[in-house]
């Protein structure tokens, strides 16, 4: 008769980064030992045709989702020191403006915001106007809390934008040091995109064919405890 038991049913269990996996295990600690961080598969030619895209030297953008997890308020703070400063801010969005402000009565409230210190939220009917419009950045910034690892800031990472990213969560794991900023520290936000730190990201590591070896690899590892 067949095992049933879970720990003879679950021999694996794939996370896309450590953050990830450390979450997991925080929830569930009987996973201990089958978790395996994999990472996320990108198709980094997809995006190659846009690498020819001259680049606005001062243009800042927010490609991460308008939401609260992503903490549009502190997206806010950053814009305005910014555009103080000179630099033209804006967010990319795969939604108008109008059917944002529908999604709840706080959105509505933070875009009219948005609009009164200049920032411009830019929509993006098809990928190929978004993956256009990101080509074009010099900076990209991430406020979010909640990723378990972003293709946002990966793809935005592959076509050349300087990337601004927490240091905490999932981000150490293939940001440079240098580009992570103290979370929530407005200023030190605008020091690193006054510094506009040129460096290597560790993004080679989400190329398709490298994931897709570690998904295979753990199914062979899981067919071979099975036989025993």
């Amino acid at each position: 008769m067949a095992d049933y038991r879970p720990e003879k049913i679950v021999q694996k269990v794939f996370a896309n980064s450590d953050w990830c996996k450390t979450c997991l295990l925080r929830s569930y600690p009987e996973l201990r030992g089958r978790v395996v961080v994999t990472g996320f598969p990108f198709d980094f030619s997809v995006y190659e045709p846009y690498l020819r895209t001259p680049k606005e030297e001062n243009l800042v953008v927010f490609n991460q989702r308008f939401s609260i997890e992503k903490l549009h308020i502190i997206e806010l703070e950053a814009a305005q020191r910014l555009i103080a400063k000179g630099y033209k801010v804006q967010h990319l969005s795969g939604q108008p403006e109008k059917e944002l402000a529908k999604q709840n009565i706080s959105l509505g409230v933070l875009l009219e915001q948005a609009q009164e210190i200049g920032l411009e939220l830019v929509f993006n009917p098809t990928k190929n106007d978004y993956h256009r419009n990101l080509a074009k950045a010099t900076f990209v910034i991430t406020t979010s809390i909640a990723d378990m690892l972003p293709v946002s800031l990966i793809e935005a990472i592959f076509l050349r934008v300087i990337p601004i990213a927490p240091k905490a969560f999932c981000f150490p794991e293939f940001v440079h040091q240098h580009n992570l900023y103290r979370p929530y520290d407005l200023a030190d936000i605008v020091r690193i995109i006054e510094e506009k730190p040129q460096r290597r990201h560790k993004i080679g590591q989400y190329a398709q064919e490298k994931v897709m070896d570690k998904y295979f690899a753990a199914m062979e590892l899981n067919r071979a405890v099975k036989k025993r």
